[in-house]
């Protein structure tokens, strides 16, 4: 997310490049050519000519339009990013925060445990002291002990990576306030969704590329302005001269054919993944509303296990308060009861 800013502003530049070569006079850059030729190694008869042109490439017919296009597509290509990008920004933000508040949530349950596995140490060692236990129970409770407090400091420590890799994301140190959000009463993958927009932009971009190259095919036409100095021979006056030349090249035969083919090509490739990303996307939507649905009916039978689970460890603390169960079946229970 840090680097976003960067990406969008790079990607910023490059549509004003595209923009700015569209709106220029020429369709590239205009380049100097000088001639001097003289026969002072050859027959020395005195003969110079001087020559200094400048060549300016032309548009084609259509092809600045074209161009002009392309860097408006670009350009709203651009804005449709921003919004892909937010959007895949914003769920790995949910995926982090989920993962500190379910960790911390973690953390809590297996902090519960080691503290009853500390209280239950301490009265199994009050009970040994008074002769009602073995000395073998008070080795085995303080041996649950440390194997708690072992899972809390692994826990703790999970937390605490969990919520650096949030504040390396984020750049903040504190989670939201309140992460939960509101279920979308949205049930279909509509046009608008961010992620078809910008697959529809790079169709767009795409297309206009083809036209480009449709227009670019061959070359470009040059314009040569420039003036020529020259004399057949010594003791002759200078002969001055202006010239203009045109070069047109013909957007025919094979040579023509590989860039719109190539740009033919990208536009299939892109047309393709467009139908991809909607497939995708309607799949994880449907994916997702079924396991929503699956956790909610598991997240109910947890509820009951986990009521019942407290009502039998309940009944075995009495049961073990009363010698009619050993410390092992107290702790295979209240294991199960955390568990649930």
């Amino acid at each position: 997310t840090c680097a976003l800013p960067i990406f969008l502003t790079s990607r910023g530049a490059e549509v004003d490049a595209f923009q700015e070569r569209a709106r220029g006079l020429f369709s590239g850059p205009p380049a100097l050519y000088g001639l001097y030729r003289s026969d002072a190694l050859g027959s020395d008869d005195g003969l110079q000519e001087m020559e200094a042109d400048i060549e300016l490439p032309l548009w084609r017919p259509g092809q600045r339009a074209a161009e002009q296009r392309a860097a408006e597509v670009r350009r709203a290509g651009l804005e449709h990013s921003r919004g892909a990008l937010a959007l895949t920004v914003a769920g790995r933000v949910r995926d982090a925060v989920w993962e500190v508040v379910y960790l911390r949530n973690e953390l809590r349950l297996v902090k519960k445990e080691w503290e009853t596995a500390r209280a239950l140490q301490l009265d199994v060692e009050k009970r040994v002291e008074a002769g009602e236990l073995a000395k073998t129970d008070a080795l085995l409770s303080r041996e649950e002990t440390l194997r708690k407090e072992t899972d809390y400091i692994k826990a703790e420590a999970e937390a605490e990576h969990a919520l650096l890799r949030y504040q390396a994301l984020t750049g903040h140190d504190q989670l939201p306030g309140d992460p939960e959000e509101p279920r979308s009463a949205q049930q279909a993958i509509t046009p608008a969704h961010p992620l078809l927009e910008d697959a529809d932009a790079q169709v767009s971009t795409a297309q206009a590329k083809l036209g480009v190259a449709s227009r670019s095919a061959g070359g470009n036409p040059d314009l040569l302005i420039g003036g020529k100095r020259e004399r057949g021979g010594a003791g002759e006056d200078y002969n001055d001269s202006f010239q203009i030349a045109v070069r047109i090249p013909f957007n025919i035969g094979p040579a023509a054919k590989p860039e719109v083919a190539t740009a033919g090509t990208a536009l299939a490739e892109t047309e393709a993944a467009r139908v991809a990303v909607e497939r995708q996307l309607s799949t994880e939507l449907r994916t997702a509303a079924h396991e929503l649905e699956t956790i909610g009916r598991r997240l109910t039978q947890a509820r009951e296990q986990n009521r019942i689970a407290a009502e039998n460890l309940h009944l075995a603390r009495r049961a073990f308060d009363l010698g009619e169960i050993d410390l092992t079946g107290l702790q295979r229970v209240q294991s199960l009861a955390f568990a649930a």
